[in-house]
């Protein structure tokens, strides 16, 4: 019988080798202003168990999202940065979730990394580090950057999005994924009804756009 790339998918979403992975991964994300570091010990004292049920429960569909407590961060532009801090199950599933996309969009998004991007450049596959550190890429932003002022280029346009994060359409974040083949239909059925609860600022209330911010599966 012939296994559809659907059921390919799903089967590396759910695998226990993802699981494990999207387990390191958050354990070593460097980022200390949006971890629950009492969650962490407690998942890590029965980590493989532990794991393994939160895996069935996404297979079996008895897994149910938790809404984010949401911390509120000054920036230097003197507005406010919303810090969600998931529970440590939900951050595992989301970063399960991107370890498939990341693989899938690994080639499209290498076409312009260290070119047009250099901000989170994904490491090499299976690597507990998701993205190359930071201050690597920024030595090569810096180089590229001299580079151009060698060329004799002598203007800068410096641009932001306000509130990127917070703006993200889901519907059109799902059609990107699924159109580029970055995510598969019955994949992405999970993440439709989890992403709704994780992007929350209000308990109760589902959102319509935005990803939580302070995971490093959202960067």
């Amino acid at each position: 019988t012939e296994i559809s790339q659907s059921t390919i998918a799903f089967e590396e979403f759910t695998s226990p080798d993802n699981f494990r992975l999207a387990w390191e991964r958050v354990r070593y994300f460097d980022r200390i202003d949006s971890r629950d570091w009492i969650g962490l010990k407690v998942f890590a004292a029965n980590r493989d168990h532990n794991l393994e049920i939160l895996r069935q429960s996404v297979i079996e569909k008895t897994f149910e999202p938790s809404y984010p407590e949401i911390k509120y961060l000054p920036k230097s532009s003197l507005t406010l940065r919303p810090m969600a801090i998931l529970a440590i199950p939900d951050r595992i599933v989301l970063q399960a979730l991107a370890n498939v996309i990341a693989d899938k969009s690994r080639f499209a998004v290498g076409m312009v990394a260290n070119r047009q991007s250099f901000a989170n450049v994904m490491d090499e596959k299976k690597e507990k580090r998701f993205f190359i550190h930071w201050k690597h890429q920024y030595g090569l932003f810096q180089k590229t950057y001299l580079d151009l002022i060698d060329e004799g280029n002598s203007w800068v346009a410096e641009t932001d999005i306000a509130a990127f994060y917070e703006t993200i359409e889901h519907s059109k974040l799902y059609e990107i994924l699924l159109d580029n083949d970055f995510i598969d239909e019955q994949t992405l059925e999970y993440l439709k009804q989890y992403l709704p609860v994780w992007s929350a600022v209000r308990t109760g209330k589902l959102a319509k756009r935005g990803v939580p911010q302070g995971c490093l599966a959202s960067d």
